[in-house]
């Protein structure tokens, strides 16, 4: 009896695939480069590379800031909410990031 016949038959080796490989945002953006703030999903963040999620990140907080009229960058608490936010998209990927940087936002401390 060869036992690794036998597994081999018993338990087929599935090979798992590597994690996704991130997607380039430039993919989202119109023929003119512009990714629309507004309508950039949750699920197409968390499919970014780390740096393109972190860029992305960054920007929505600016504009969220920009929106609230502030014009102060506190810079500690962008670099907090960053993973945080890209943790929320993961987990609420039909959520656009602009609601989402919202959410995040308003719970962070001030």
């Amino acid at each position: 009896m060869n036992v690794v016949s036998e597994l081999e038959q018993q338990c087929p080796a599935n090979l798992v695939p590597a994690a996704q490989t991130a997607i380039d945002v430039a993919k989202y953006a119109d023929a003119k480069g512009d990714i629309d703030a507004q309508t950039l999903t949750c699920g197409q963040l968390a499919d970014a590379s780390q740096e393109d999620a972190a860029f992305l990140g960054t920007w929505y907080v600016g504009w969220y800031n920009g929106q609230a009229k502030k014009a102060a960058l506190n810079i500690a608490a962008t670099k907090a909410a960053i993973p945080k936010l890209i943790v929320y998209c993961k987990a609420n990927q039909d959520r656009t990031v602009a609601m989402a940087i919202e959410d995040v936002l308003k719970k962070a401390p001030r």
